[in-house]
């Protein structure tokens, strides 16, 4: 503004002047200051007060900072008149504000120095602030505000207030002695103004910054700028917070403010401008950066006066407004005073009046008169604000602008209560009939009633479409009409099929079942339900099912129906439930066949007709759904009565099918012949046709069994004693943590025990008269009796103890139906009178002396009941008939066994009897230890005594487990009659009778006769072969490594006689052990031969009696796995079999296994005691005084004897003189010439051979102890020939000996790689050197054993007299050809045909 203006404002009456230029202000200030100074030196506690009160001011405003700053500027636009502008600028430097209007006057600068001084309340203009203190919430933020104000410049400073303090105090001894006293600095700001020079030396950088941005503002023609810099970062941040929370709407309460800008920071800056369109209407564009949009509003103002309290004849004027947005809704606010105060107004407006607030302005002062009466004006305000609105048709919903959107807070509750009491009284409320009514006029019906009541038929009633519209016209006091009124009214009225489904719906969805009236509904003929009928959907099929005439079940009209499951929604079954009171039913089997039951039921109770005219049409109607719209149904749950072949009405849960119906008909008419009430009786006697398609479905869809039905009942008096035989001595009863033992000798049946069962109806009548095929064909069939999937008929017991409550037994009770079917005496058998299933067998075989097999069915029953064989086979396996010996229980076994001497079926039947029982795999006499100690002790058993068979106690039998007893001491004993090589623990523990072996028994080698030859050694080397596979198969089924460890020391020795001496308790026996029997005696195992025997004959017998020692060795019933591998001749066919005996392990088993035994068996055959040493040793010949000779070196024990001498015949004398050899020509190589040769026919056919030199000699026999190491060097002179490299080992003698005179090499490396490691893998050739007939020792036939098709014979024959040239005979693997092994371990060459035959020549060095 400028100085001209200025100069023309004249002062109002008592007005200070306003100084008119700077200098003029300047000077103002300076006598203001004066005064300040003074009176704190009058009173110093003075400026202890204005601190303090500085301060306080400061923070009761704290959260309205920019709200008092625009304030100010709308009270200085209303001194001239309105349409002032306001900007607002927050940075991080500091705030902003400008506005036009009426600058700063001396008393607002007076207001500003000193609090409660302003002097706004005595100037004309109605103006908002009134007490000069909210410019004290600036300092909230900022200690260095500054005005700029017309002619006015002015700033303040926390540090200029303590300077002009800290002089004061200089210059007053009273103000110095408050300042020392005091320990925080006292300097109010506000009282210490800067002007002129001062301003430029208080200011700091951030305020000069503001300070020209204030002086450029004034250049833009803003009358008055605040600016303050942040005192902190959380002052800057609250800033922004407040200029964000702002409204443009609080514009329209402002009267005198047409415009606010504001900017934050960079930020894009943000306008609004009020601008008037017409009476009471205002728009607002807001416009940011290049958005732009706009708001327009209805705004009515009023104003009043209200008694002043401090005047008791003046009045308080106030001014009310109330705003409402044109176009999208209001949403409720704060009530505003000119600006936004903290208290909610809860309607969808906005409220301004003049009211009395708390110093901050935030809230009402609690304590005001004339708030009560501004209120209490402002809500007849609003009354008439709305119907001015609604008669110029500027709103259509009161109601809306009436209801709340949450409670109104205390403060308000008086205008609340002032709204609804003048609303009520004008034309607000809108009804159906299109009308608006005051609330007397109009009513309520129930609740959501507009949402489904038709209008045109209740157009008095208030219009209410949401619950919170009905809240709301509760609030104006209008009525409520009765629901039953409304619903009385409904049943009298014409409605179309929308209205009438929407008002079911309605009802069904708000009002009570009581209300829910049928009269309401319409069946399919359009005509109304009475209040007794009950009703479904159609099917969807759309054609409804017939229905007996007396049913009251009625089918809904399918429009009516269709809008009512749209109205609805939600699933069918939560419809369903909806409806339930208008006694609208889901349409399936249960819901109609409820009905009708309940219709029937009806009809029999008022006995007012025919009952059995009443039943069958019940089951004509539910035969009908079944054949139409219940295929698919569940069986209906409930009693329907069906009429029985007794001619009674019984519940069909309780019949069974019958003969009229096919199926299981047949069998079940058999099964109850004899208790025709439990049959279901004929279709005609139930009403239906006998043709009608599906009556054996009907009926089972009604619950009449297809099986005999089972019940459940307390345990007759004649099953208890069975129970109570299952239990223990002793058992626990148990519920929860509950547990109490019983003892079963305390039990009474009622007092301490009870128990029920499931049973099968009528089953004593069935085993007792029914015809035994069709027992069978219903067990074949029904599926409770299936092997594979058995139902349990359980029984359940309680017992307790004292006078505690009866607990559960858990432990294990008879099946007691099956017990019933496996002891009566229902079954046909063969040739005899019905017996019990336990007492038949279905393929008794040699046994049927004492089972009885049953009866096949006849052609007759083949034809009435189906009963085809497989199917009596069924039939026969579910009644527990034994199949054989083994299928019999423990139980029956043992009454079996005590019962065989009465029965007397003949010796070889119990002998075959006692063979099955020791045969059957899984045997426990332990589960039932009281029949088998009965057995062993009151029983008897067939025996062999004295040479014949008798009965004697199972205690006085024995049973012979050793073969080797001899013969004429068995006479003497009674020996239970079961066959050799048995189980002796199988047959004590089944019989009872305990072995021979276990008694005061011994045995004594008397003599023995061993086998030496090579059939000995041919059963050793087997034995030892198959120890590997026997050990991996034993281990593979047995943890038992004891007896492992046994096996592994066990000596066998072969025997061709062996003299025995026995002892029995006192008495003495003799004996032999017999061929092809054994005797294990410690670790060693005796197997007797006859040589004169066929060999194989004597080769299986051996193998026999060692696989039966074996199997005394482990305790096994059979040694024949053990026979498997023992007479298989190679390790390939040793490791087939034990693949075989494996067969139940798994893949990865079975080769671990193998892999063990492969390791084993290459670990024996290279376990050899030479090392290089003892082999240059026997390399290295000896000299003596004859020349060289070759003495033996010992290795790994035995004598050194040389292989040749130990396998040549004594030499004998001869009067043959020989001539020495030539000592001219020494050999030092052989040539070999191939010989062909015929084999005779007992020699096998025709085969080649080799042959070198000429003829061959005769017997071989002769006395030149030079011939063996001639043949050595001849044999090491061919194999050089053959261009391979040999060795001479045959010094080397003892059981870790190579077993061979030469080895040989495929090259010179491999040679001399043995000699520095004797690594026996390297070796081609094992070759035993023989110059007479081929008699192998024991270390010999081990070797050749070990390396089968490494290890060779070369048999060389000289020419007699003459070493020039010889026969040659090679054979590979000698052992592997029995047929040319001789008795005394002689192989005689002539007779493999695979031996190769060669004439060697000598060449001369």
């Amino acid at each position: 503004m400028s100085t001209d203006l200025i100069n023309c404002v004249r002062p109002g009456d008592g007005e200070e002047p306003m100084p008119p230029d700077a200098s003029a202000w300047h000077k103002w200030l300076a006598v203001r200051l004066r005064e300040t100074e003074d009176g704190y030196c009058a009173k110093p506690d003075w400026l202890k007060g204005h601190a303090n009160g500085e301060k306080s001011t400061a923070r009761d405003y704290a959260g309205r900072e920019l709200l008092e700053l625009v304030q100010n500027a709308a009270d200085a636009a209303a001194e001239q008149g309105g349409h002032g502008r306001v900007r607002i600028e927050v940075s991080a430097e500091g705030l902003c504000v400008a506005n036009t209007g009426m600058p700063f006057r001396p008393g607002g600068i007076r207001s500003l120095m000193t609090a409660h001084t302003s002097d706004k309340p005595d100037r004309q203009a109605t103006l908002i602030g009134a007490k000069g203190l909210g410019f004290r919430a600036l300092l909230n933020w900022s200690a260095e505000p500054f005005i700029t104000s017309g002619a006015l410049e002015i700033g303040f400073s926390r540090t200029h207030a303590r300077r002009e303090v800290a002089r004061l105090a200089s210059i007053a001894p009273n103000i110095n002695a408050l300042v020392r006293a005091s320990k925080k600095p006292i300097a109010p700001i506000l009282p210490f103004p800067a002007t002129g020079a001062a301003l430029e030396n208080l200011a700091s950088e951030a305020i000069g910054a503001l300070m020209k941005r204030a002086r450029a503002l004034r250049f833009e023609g803003f009358d008055t700028v605040v600016v303050a810099a942040f005192g902190d970062e959380k002052a800057h941040k609250q800033a922004m917070e407040q200029l964000l929370e702002f409204r443009p709407d609080f514009l329209l309460f402002v009267a005198t403010l047409d415009e606010i800008a504001m900017q934050i920071d960079d930020r894009p800056e943000t306008r609004w401008t009020k601008t008037m369109l017409g009476k009471d209407r205002f728009a607002i564009e807001i416009v940011t950066d290049s958005k732009r949009s706009s708001q327009e509003w209805m705004c009515q103002r009023r104003k009043g006066s209200v008694p002043d309290p401090e005047d008791p004849e003046g009045r308080r004027p106030y001014e009310l407004a109330i705003a409402l947005r044109a176009g999208p809704p209001s949403t409720p606010g704060f009530l505003h005073c000119y600006f936004p105060t903290s208290v909610k107004l809860p309607f969808p407006a906005l409220f301004h009046a003049t009211l009395e607030l708390d110093s901050h302005r935030k809230s009402l002062n609690a304590n005001s008169e004339v708030n009560i009466g501004v209120l209490l004006a402002l809500g007849r305000f609003y009354a008439d604000f709305l119907h001015s609105l609604l008669a110029c048709r500027a709103i259509a919903d009161p109601i809306a602008l009436l209801s709340r959107s949450e409670s109104f807070p205390d403060p308000l509750k008086l205008f609340e209560m002032e709204v609804y009491k003048a609303a009520r009284i004008l034309p607000l409320i809108p009804t159906y009939g299109g009308n608006n009514v005051p609330a007397g006029q109009t009513a309520l019906g129930p609740s959501d009633y507009g949402q489904y009541l038709p209008t045109r038929l209740f157009r008095t009633l208030a219009r209410c479409k949401t619950e919170s519209d009905r809240r709301t016209l509760e609030r104006l006091e209008v009525s409520s009409i009765d629901p039953a009124e409304i619903v009385k009214k409904l049943k009298t009225l014409s409605l179309t099929l929308g209205e009438r489904a929407r008002v079911i719906v309605g009802i069904a969805k708000t009002l009570p079942v009581a209300l829910h009236d049928r009269e309401l509904l319409l069946d399919v003929t359009d005509r109304p339900l009475s209040p007794t009928n009950s009703c479904f959907p159609l099917p969807a099929s759309g054609k409804p099912p017939t229905l007996p005439r007396w049913a009251r079940a009625k089918f809904l009209h399918p429009e009516l129906w269709s809008r009512i499951t749209a109205g609805l929604g939600g699933t069918a079954r939560e419809r369903f439930d909806k409806l339930a009171g208008f006694g609208i039913h889901e349409f399936n089997a249960n819901g109609v066949i409820t009905s009708l039951r309940r219709q029937a039921a009806d009809m029999l109770n008022r006995r007012r007709s025919d009952p059995d005219r009443i039943r069958r049409e019940l089951i004509g109607a539910l035969f009908g759904l079944r054949q139409t719209v219940a295929k698919d149904a569940f069986s209906p749950s409930g009693r329907t009565e069906v009429i029985g072949a007794d001619g009674l009405w019984h519940d069909a849960g309780e019949l069974h099918l019958s003969q009229p119906y096919g199926g299981n008909g047949p069998i079940l008419s058999a099964l109850y012949a004899a208790q025709p009430q439990r049959l279901l009786g004929t279709p005609e006697e139930n009403g239906l046709p006998a043709d009608a398609p599906g009556l054996a479905d009907f009926f089972r869809w009604l619950s009449v069994n297809i099986w005999p039905a089972d019940i459940q009942q307390p345990v007759p008096p004649s099953m208890r004693a069975s129970v109570l035989a299952a239990l223990p001595d002793n058992f626990e009863v148990s519920e929860g943590n509950f547990r109490r033992t019983i003892s079963r000798g305390e039990l009474r049946w009622g007092a301490s025990w009870s128990a029920e069962h499931l049973w099968i109806a009528g089953l004593e009548g069935i085993l007792s008269s029914a015809p035994s095929a069709a027992i069978l064909a219903w067990l074949a069939l029904d599926p409770r009796f299936d092997i594979l999937r058995p139902a349990a008929f359980e029984t359940k017991l309680h017992a307790r103890s004292g006078n505690a409550t009866f607990k559960p037994y858990a432990g294990p009770i008879p099946d007691l139906v099956r017990a019933a079917l496996l002891s009566h005496s229902w079954l046909a058998v063969v040739g005899g009178k019905p017996a019990a299933p336990a007492e038949a067998m279905i393929n008794p075989g040699r046994l049927s002396a004492l089972f009885k097999p049953p009866l096949p069915p006849g052609e007759a029953e083949e034809t009435a009941l189906g009963l085809t064989r497989p199917m009596w086979l069924r039939g026969l396996v579910h009644a527990h008939v034994p199949q054989g010996i083994s299928d019999l229980g423990e139980v029956q076994i043992y009454r079996l066994l005590s019962a065989l001497k009465s029965r007397d079926p003949g010796h070889d039947t119990v002998r075959r009897l006692y063979a099955q029982i020791l045969e059957i795999e899984e045997f426990s006499p332990d589960t039932t230890r009281e029949a088998a100690a009965r057995f062993f002790a009151e029983g008897e058993v067939q025996v062999r005594k004295d040479g014949a068979l008798c009965w004697e106690p199972v205690g006085s039998a024995l049973y012979l487990d050793r073969d080797n007893f001899p013969v004429a001491a068995r006479d003497h004993l009674a020996l239970i009659d079961v066959p050799p090589r048995r189980s002796a623990s199988d047959v004590e523990k089944r019989f009872g009778v305990k072995p021979l072996s276990k008694q005061d028994f011994s045995l004594a080698i008397v003599h023995v006769v061993e086998e030496k030859g090579i059939i000995a050694e041919l059963l050793r080397s087997r034995f030892v072969a198959s120890l590997p596979f026997i050990k991996a198969f034993r281990s593979a089924n047995s943890i038992e490594t004891q007896r492992l460890r046994r096996l592994e020391a066990l000596t066998l020795r072969i025997v061709l006689k062996a003299e025995l001496e026995f002892s029995l308790g006192t008495k003495l026996f003799a004996g032999q052990l017999e061929p092809g029997k054994y005797l294990l005696d410690g670790d060693t195992l005796l197997i007797g031969v006859d040589i004169s025997e066929n060999e194989d004959e004597v080769f299986l017998r051996a193998a026999a009696a060692m696989s039966d020692g074996l199997a005394e060795l482990f305790e096994l019933q059979s040694g024949s796995d053990f026979e498997k591998l023992l007479t298989a001749h190679s390790d390939s066919l040793r490791t087939l079999q034990l693949r075989r005996l494996l067969s139940n392990h798994t893949p990865e088993e079975v080769e671990q296994l193998i892999a063990a035994v492969s390791a084993e068996i290459e670990s024996a055959d290279d376990t050899f005691g030479v090392d290089a040493a003892a082999l240059a040793a026997a390399m290295e010949p000896l000299r003596s005084e004859q020349g060289e000779v070759n003495m033996p070196v010992s290795v790994g024990g035995g004598p050194a004897v040389s292989e040749h001498e130990a396998s040549r015949p004594a030499a004998t004398p001869t009067s043959v003189t020989l001539p020495p050899p030539s000592s001219s020509r020494q050999v030092t190589a052989v040539t070999a010439t191939k010989l062909e040769f015929e084999s005779s026919a007992g020699r096998g056919g025709w085969t080649v051979g080799l042959r070198i030199g000429g003829a061959t000699s005769g017997s071989g026999t002769r006395n030149d102890t030079t011939f063996p190491s001639d043949a050595e060097k001849w044999a090491l002179l061919f194999e050089e020939s053959e261009g391979r490299f040999p060795i001479q080992v045959s010094r080397l003698q003892g059981t870790h000996a190579y077993g061979c005179d030469c080895l040989s090499f495929i090259s010179e490396a491999e040679r001399e790689a043995f000699k520095a490691n004797p690594d026996v893998s390297r070796v081609a050739r094992f070759i035993e050197v023989k110059s007479g007939p081929v008699r192998l020792t024991p270390n010999e036939i081990v070797a050749a054993r070990r390396q089968k098709s490494r290890y060779y014979i070369y048999q060389i024959l000289f020419d007699t007299g003459f070493r020039g040239s010889a026969h040659l005979t090679i054979v590979v693997d000698p052992l592997s050809h029995r047929g040319a092994l001789a008795r005394e371990c002689e192989v005689r060459l002539d007779q493999i045909p695979t031996r190769e035959e060669l004439k060697l020549n000598a060449i001369a060095g």
